[in-house]
């Protein structure tokens, strides 16, 4: 199996990117951490599939088989650490959570049985990490002079703001739960689009009741699954414009709605014009 190591004798390097499609499973010599800006997909460690979207984030240890598949198209950041780069106590360290022996970080010793690959972050939360990865980004590509302690300082404080959500009591079965919603139920729904998909259907491919599915793939997604399901249907409907000459009340059908007019509804929601007109445009 293909072990990335970091290049140029780097011991820090940051990188924003995109994703199209899936990338092999691979091992790092390094510490990784995905943060994902925009878009969605499922990251694989070790085992454990991971579905994710903006606001998530994965703390990956060094030797953990890391690999990733989109279908939608996902950006992310890339932060590569070596451990010296962190202190030179590390230098021989063999497991990331080492990172918790270090003086600056003693608040957080008695998380590391809490820690896994993948948090949240969301509201306020979300846009300050998001702030200190822009921060790092523009140190790292300018290089100025003393942009090494600089971005020291901002690991330090991306570090505290990840070992923070762990620390919090509220980390529980929920953060858990989110990442027992398989890539089946999202196999299953564009597999399905065109029928009847129910809450309950969904709710059996995680093993939980339909109220609580629901609850989890809003935290997850930041939508109903209903409002997944539409965007499927949608996408669906526009293709079908673009690539055929058959009819709005057949294509209505195709993508599984029964009644035109909620059909006309829910595509104006989403293009912010009617079928017709969208239709129309396509020729000008």
């Amino acid at each position: 199996m293909y072990q990335f190591k970091l290049e140029n004798e780097e011991i820090i390097s940051l990188s924003r990117n995109v994703a199209k499609e899936s990338h092999i499973p691979h091992t790092h010599d390094f510490i990784e951490i995905v943060y994902i800006c925009e878009g969605s997909g499922t990251q694989m460690i070790n085992d454990d599939s991971y579905l994710v979207k903006r606001g998530d984030l994965l703390f990956i240890n060094f030797r953990d088989v890391h690999s990733y598949s989109t279908d939608t198209g996902m950006e992310y950041i890339n932060c590569l650490i070596s451990p010296e780069f962190l202190s030179e106590e590390l230098i021989n360290s063999k497991n990331a959570l080492d990172i918790l022996t270090l003086a600056i970080f003693r608040d957080f010793y008695d998380i590391a049985e809490k820690i896994c690959p993948k948090i949240s972050f969301h509201g306020l939360e979300m846009l300050e990490i998001e702030d200190v990865f822009n921060h790092m980004i523009a140190e790292y590509e300018k290089k100025a002079p003393g942009y090494i302690a600089v971005l020291k300082g901002y690991v330090n404080v991306l570090l505290a703001k990840i070992f923070r959500i762990f620390k919090k009591p509220e980390l529980d079965s929920l953060t858990t739960d989110l990442n027992k919603i398989t890539p089946e139920v999202l196999h299953y729904i564009k597999k399905n689009y065109n029928k009847k998909i129910t809450l309950k259907e969904l709710a059996k491919h995680s093993f939980y009741n339909a109220a609580y599915f629901s609850t989890i793939f809003k935290e997850c997604f930041g939508k109903t699954p209903l409002e997944y399901i539409n965007e499927i249907r949608i996408e669906k409907a526009v293709q079908l414009m673009k690539q055929t000459d058959l009819t709005i009340e057949e294509i209505c059908h195709r993508v599984g709605y029964s009644n035109k007019k909620h059909f006309y509804k829910i595509f104006r929601d989403a293009t912010g014009t009617t079928p017709n007109n969208f239709r129309k445009n396509l020729k000008y």
